[in-house]
């Protein structure tokens, strides 16, 4: 047997493979993981000094509907309001103060 991957692509770092006529995955708000934070964080380019956002779902909202490269957030649980919407990430870390959740 061949295998042809002429109508595949590489999807991302970790070698996803997904066919060229595949709809565009769809992306949503999802719980984030309660003291996590992302190490190594590339923000998004609508907002590379954060934002502020009073809850984790609108910090989700913010990075699903007004970042299109937004893949990650970040919302500060310590009153702050602080939101990151981010490009990418290289890892999670434990943090007392923060939540991390993906679109």
């Amino acid at each position: 047997m061949i295998y042809d991957d002429s109508k595949n692509y590489i999807l991302d770092s970790q070698d996803w493979w997904v066919p060229t006529n595949a709809p565009p995955p769809v992306r949503k708000c999802v719980p984030g993981q309660d003291k996590t934070d992302a190490t190594g964080p590339t923000r998004s380019q609508y907002f590379p000094d954060g934002t502020s956002a009073a809850s984790a779902d609108e910090c989700c909202s913010i990075c699903l509907n007004k970042a299109a490269d937004c893949l990650a957030w970040v919302w500060a649980t310590d009153g702050s309001n602080s939101c990151w919407p981010l490009a990418g990430w290289g890892d999670t870390t434990d943090a007392p103060n923060r939540m991390l959740g993906v679109v």
